[in-house]
This record gives C-alpha cells, sequence and structure tokens, in this order.
C-alpha cells in the first residue's frame, strides 16, 4: 500500500520514528541494492490503538482499582494473553499496580497516590461496610461499627486496625473509643468511581452536606 506521501518526507518520518524506538528496520541486498524492511516495536504493538490495550484501559477506566481475576472475567481475554499485556502495560507505564499479599489491583496512571489505598479497601466486603457506615453516621463507637456490618468482632477490629495504619481511618481516643474518617470528601469521591449507585443514595440521604459535589 502506497501512502503517497513525498520520499523526502516518508525517509525523515521513518528515522524520526526508528529514533523514538517505534520502528524496527531489518535489510538485505539484492542485485547490489539494498531493501530495507520496517516493523513495529513492542512500544506500538502495546500501544492505546491496539484493540486489546484499549479494551483492558477502558475496563480499568470504569473500574479503578480492579483486581486481575475481575478483570480477566470482564474482558473474556485468556490468562496467558492477558498476563502478558498486563505486564507489558504497566512496564510502559499505561497502568499501575498495587500488589497485596493475595491480590494485584490496577489502576490509570493519573490515579492520585491518597486515593489507591481507599478504592482498595472499598472494593473489600467488609473495608467498604465500616467506610461507608463511618461516611453516612460520622463518629462512632466498635459496637456501633459492629452491629452495622454483622461481623465477627475479630473480622471488625481486624479490618479497623488496618484502616488506622493506611490512615484511613482515625482513632479518637476516650473511655469508649470511636472512630471517624480521616478525609470524608475523598472517601465520598473514591464511593462515586467505584460505586455509583451508593454514593447517589448517600448524597440523596445528605443533600445538604454534598451540595457542592
Amino acid at each position: 500500500m502506497q501512502t503517497k506521501i513525498p520520499i523526502s518526507t516518508t525517509y525523515r518520518r521513518i528515522k524520526d520514528l526508528q529514533k523514538n524506538g517505534v520502528l524496527e528496520a531489518t535489510g538485505f541486498i539484492m542485485d547490489g541494492v539494498r531493501f530495507n524492511k520496517y516493523k513495529c516495536t513492542k512500544l506500538l504493538k502495546y500501544g492505546k490503538y491496539n484493540p486489546k490495550v484499549k479494551q483492558i484501559l477502558s475496563i480499568i477506566t470504569s473500574n479503578p482499582g480492579i483486581c486481575y481475576n475481575e478483570l480477566q472475567e470482564n474482558s473474556k481475554i485468556p490468562n496467558g494473553t492477558l498476563s502478558h499485556y498486563i505486564s507489558s502495560m504497566v512496564k510502559n507505564a499505561k497502568i499501575i499496580v498495587k500488589r497485596t499479599s493475595r491480590r494485584s489491583w490496577y489502576f490509570l496512571p493519573d490515579t492520585k497516590p491518597s486515593e489507591i489505598n481507599l478504592i482498595i479497601n472499598l472494593r473489600k466486603e467488609t473495608g467498604r461496610k465500616i467506610l461507608s457506615f463511618l461516611l453516612l453516621h460520622g463518629p462512632s463507637s466498635f459496637t456501633d461499627i459492629q452491629k452495622s456490618t454483622i461481623k465477627a468482632p475479630a473480622t471488625i477490629s481486624l479490618t479497623i486496625t488496618h484502616l488506622v495504619e493506611l490512615e484511613l481511618v482515625k482513632r479518637i481516643p476516650g473511655t469508649r473509643p470511636k472512630y471517624e474518617l480521616a478525609n470524608r470528601d475523598l472517601t465520598f469521591e473514591c464511593i462515586k468511581k467505584i460505586e455509583p449507585n451508593t454514593s447517589d443514595k448517600i448524597k440523596e440521604r445528605f443533600a445538604d452536606t454534598f451540595s457542592y459535589l
């Protein structure tokens, strides 16, 4: 296929693409004449115009903090292929990954560091229930939190301790210590990103509080 671009312009653009690592050139000589063949490098192969890359980016955009298993389920891309693409996209800074002991969580590169731990814990059932409860009710005792989540006290204690260590929740000292969100507005913003329906219900319940959002 001919581009109908002047030879001098084509030559200059090819050189620029080679310089930027987008094209690789191989050559051979026939009858004393050198012929060059060009192919795209991995930089372009895993660029945003690749259909699978576009699909993965679209899923992560709609589901920030999605874990690998959910990403595979949504994309229907075979495990080996998806793993290969994910590794290359992380390497090329198309996405970022936050790894924990059991899972890997994926975000777009422009995700704020302050949002990452919040989103990850909002994607965990117990963490989401605790954070949502504190958003709705403000400073609350351990007993109130435990009753609202219907989880074992040991599970709530472990999760709250973890949230405090991550500075997502603050402990208010007292004879009956209470807990509150470290950043109420940021928590609400993160809920909006991953659970729009839940955030709408919260916004309706506290219309005055969130009237500026």
